[in-house]
This record gives C-alpha cells, sequence and structure tokens, in this order.
C-alpha cells in the first residue's frame, strides 16, 4: 500500500497510531490492539501509542505481546500535563477511539483534543461523538 505522491509519515515509514483513554473496558482498549494487529500486517513500519492509565493496563500489555506487537507498542500512563500530551498528539499520524458504548461517549474529550491538534480521528458515532 502507498500514500498518494505529497503524503507522508511524520514518524518515519509507517504509520504512528495512538489511542487516548482510561484503560477501562468500556473505551474499547481491546479492539484498538485488535486492529493494530491488522494494521501491523498491511504497514511493517506501523508503531502504536497507548495514551493513558487503568485498570486494565496489565492485561492490555499481555496481550498486545501475544498480538506480536511488543516492539511496535508503547503505553505511556497517564498523561496529565497539558504540554506533554500536545507532544505526544503531535507525534502521532492518527488517533483512534473504538469506544462502542454511547453512555461511556457523551462527549469524548479525547477526540475534541486530537481534533484541536489538526489530529485525525478514527471513531465511531456514539453517544455524542455523532454529534460532530
Amino acid at each position: 500500500p502507498g500514500l498518494p505522491p505529497g503524503l507522508g509519515f511524520r514518524c518515519g515509514l509507517g504509520p504512528r497510531v495512538g489511542f487516548l483513554a482510561r484503560l477501562a473496558s468500556e473505551k474499547s482498549p481491546g479492539l484498538f490492539l485488535s486492529s493494530a494487529r491488522l494494521v501491523a500486517k498491511q504497514w511493517p513500519h506501523a508503531s502504536f501509542v497507548v495514551l493513558g492509565d487503568g485498570p486494565m493496563r496489565k492485561p492490555l500489555e499481555e496481550f498486545g505481546a501475544r498480538l506480536g506487537l511488543r516492539s511496535r507498542l508503547h503505553f505511556t500512563g497517564g498523561v496529565y500535563d497539558q504540554s506533554a500530551l500536545a507532544s505526544l498528539l503531535a507525534s502521532l499520524d492518527v488517533m483512534v477511539n473504538p469506544s462502542l458504548r454511547a453512555w461511556s461517549e457523551t462527549l469524548c474529550i479525547a477526540n475534541v483534543e486530537a481534533m484541536a491538534m489538526r489530529l485525525p480521528v478514527v471513531t465511531f458515532g456514539v453517544g455524542g461523538v455523532g454529534e460532530y
């Protein structure tokens, strides 16, 4: 797969794909990792960044390793400093929000933060997300 002329990735030969959320089941971080595996098959140099922390962090790290993503997957932990968050978002090519539950996404501030950085967002139109 290639890109149209004039387009490129911010961080090298493949896309850097991010997930920004609390690591809890209602945010569907496992779906992000499963999708990352599919992207990794198409883009051998793709990398994945999970920004956030929560009760699922350890199981998600283990799941990522079982999916063969260990060398391409980075967990930042919680990012609470606004300038650090802006820098991390600026390093991404796209952000993915795979949340499927309307009640957990009344607005989704993570999407708004990414869009404010002119970062493309791939998301489901659940809850309030479908209104912007």
